[in-house]
Formats: C-alpha cells, structure tokens, sequence
C-alpha cells in the first residue's frame, strides 16, 4: 500500500515581480550561472533595504583608535564583518588574548589595526591603525576567503531557531542581499548543519537518549508499550517500537477491528525504515495505533 507524504506548507509563497528582482540584482542570470535555475519564490523584494542597512552597520564597526570591545574574540568578529563588508582580505600577524594585530596581506597596503587588552578598564581597545587602502578596489571576485562555515551558521542561527525549514538555497540569497556575498550551495549547507547540530545535537548522539526516552513515555502515558534495542557486539542501535497507551485504548474502543501494515525507507544517513500500523476510526479516518524504526523492512522485523 502507497502512502502519500504531505508536505506541510509553513511559510506563505511570494511571487516576486521579475522588475523587483533586476532592481535588487537576482536576476536569473546570476542564479542560473551557480546551478539555481529552480529560484521561485526565494526572496522578497522588500528585504533588498534590510540588507542595505547592513551592509553599512558592518561597514562603521571599525571606527578608529581608542575604540574599546568586550574581549579579543568581540574583535576579531567585528574585524572579520567589516573586511567583509569593504571586501577586502586581511591576515593576523599576531593574534592571542591579549595582543592582535591585523593587516592587509599586500605589503605595500597601510592598512592595518592594532588592538589589545587594557587591564585597567577591562577591555580589548584599539590603540593604533590605518584604514586608508592604497592597493586597490578590494577583492575581484564574488564571495570572500573570510567566508567560512561558522561565520555563515552565525548570521543565519536566530532565523533558522524559529525555522527549522530555512533551505540552504534561501539562505545563498539572503547572505547575498543581506551582506553582498555570493556563497556555493555547500557553504550554505555546512552552515545550516552546524547550527541544527549545536540546536539539537549531532545526529549519533541522540541515540544514546532513546533509552531514557522510552522509559520516560511509559511513565508519562500510562499503558505503553516501549521496547529499545542495541546489538550487543558493537553496542548500535538495532531497532525501537512505541505504542502509547492512549492509542491502545482508543484503538480497542472505537475502532473497526483491523490493522493495516504498511512501511517506509527512510532517507537519511543511516538508512533505517519506519515501520506503522494503523485502523481505521468510526469516521473512516486513519488512526495510528504503533509504530517502529527498524533495519529494514522483512518477516522479522
């Protein structure tokens, strides 16, 4: 028996005008020539001021000398979002706790920033700098070597708390309106996956709270069924069955006397599949009575 996935539509759709998208710079050339040919419905062509706006906050980070920071690593945020911002690189020719010096990697370029501790005050300060660039226009190319996997995961963290369906594809046009950079589709999905691994945890560890899990159901809801279990040579997981007690109940008392079987591959790194069974309710409507995660999907299981 075929079972239907039904995406749940969470966000409301946009369809920008294609004039809104050429006034912002996203037209589809510019997607089409990374691989983005599928671009509907990605942004909203009013979040083209948004990203204005900071753009030129990132841009007056650096202010000058006797500027003060929390600590070094407030710092080298705020160096690493202004370098961006101007597109220009920079290289650290000293950098730890107490004294930073950054400059830019050309030597005939004066720019450079030099900022340490102040024990007296209790912050990090600039104490001499130059951020006049003599070289040339900034970097030549699209994106920036500064660019990394956490900085990326930093700026899209608040917006993927409160979506969990933040796609790395809306997160390459964002970073693009928001800060001018132009990331592959890799960056963007590394920088997703570090964020859901420090929100959730990494994938392998959760397994180890599947037991506890399982106890904790049959505590909470009274007449579950639970049943967790590892293979004893490697210590992995093998297979895990729920049935809450409330399903059982409501299954004996108003549903017609049939189950129905049915499985499904799960698509994830660890191929596993998702065994459910189900009856049907006085209301001919679909009621879930158990369901496991197993190997895979044979007599035994």
């Amino acid at each position: 028996m075929k079972k239907e996935v039904i995406d749940i539509v969470l966000e409301s759709k946009v369809q920008p005008r294609e004039d809104a998208r050429k006034d912002q710079g996203i037209g589809t050339s510019r997607l089409a020539s990374i691989g983005y040919e599928n671009y509907d419905n990605l942004d909203d062509p009013n979040d083209n001021a948004i990203g204005v706006e900071i753009i030129i906050i990132q841009r007056g980070l650096i202010k000058g000398e006797h500027q003060q920071f929390c600590n070094a690593q407030h710092f080298r945020i705020a160096i690493k979002d202004y370098c961006i911002a101007h597109n220009h690189d920079y290289i650290f020719k000293k950098n730890d706790s107490t004294k930073i010096i950054v400059k830019y990697p050309m030597e005939r370029c004066p720019w450079h920033v030099y900022a340490a501790e102040s024990k007296r005050e209790g912050t990090f300060s600039i104490r001499k700098c130059n951020l006049m660039h003599t070289c040339d226009n900034g970097l030549n190319i699209r994106s920036h070597p500064k660019v990394t996997f956490s900085w990326i995961a930093e700026k899209v963290k608040t917006k993927l708390r409160s979506m969990p369906r933040y796609r790395p594809i809306k997160i390459v046009v964002d970073i693009h309106e928001n800060y001018g950079m132009l990331l592959k589709y890799y960056q963007a999905w590394h920088g997703k996956e570090m964020i859901m691994h420090e929100i959730h945890g990494l994938d392998h560890l959760l397994y180890d709270k599947l037991e506890p899990c399982c106890r904790a159901l049959k505590l909470a809801n009274l007449g579950t069924i639970s049943d967790y279990d590892i293979f004893d040579d490697t210590r992995r997981f093998h297979h895990i069955f729920i049935s809450l007690g409330a399903c059982i109940m409501r299954f004996h008392a108003g549903c017609r006397p049939m189950i129905f079987m049915d499985g499904t591959y799960i698509k994830h790194k660890y191929q596993r599949c998702l065994l459910s069974a189900t009856a049907k309710d006085a209301n001919n409507g679909i009621f879930t009575i158990t369901f496991a995660i197993v190997q895979q999907e044979n007599d035994e299981s």
